[in-house]
């Protein structure tokens, strides 16, 4: 199950993604969570994070048991 919620904080596009998943907390490596998909695999953190910074906006992932989070920021 993945939710999705958006809404105008102000002049700020708040969007926030939770997807469940069976998974422990991850790890990072680098500043960034590791992919579970296998190496070579997971750039769309990656892709994000670029959309993200040229658009000045905020991003914040958070990983415990059980879900992983992705909240981001974007000006208007």
């Amino acid at each position: 199950m993945i939710r999705v919620y958006m809404d105008m904080k102000n002049t700020q596009l708040y969007m926030s993604f939770t997807n469940r998943t069976a998974l422990k907390k991850q790890k990072k490596e680098n500043g960034r969570f590791l992919s579970t998909k296998g190496q070579g695999r997971g750039y769309g953190q990656v892709r994000i994070d670029t959309i993200v910074e040229r658009y000045q906006g905020y991003i914040s992932r958070n990983s415990e048991d059980g879900a992983f989070t992705t909240e981001i920021l974007l000006p208007q």
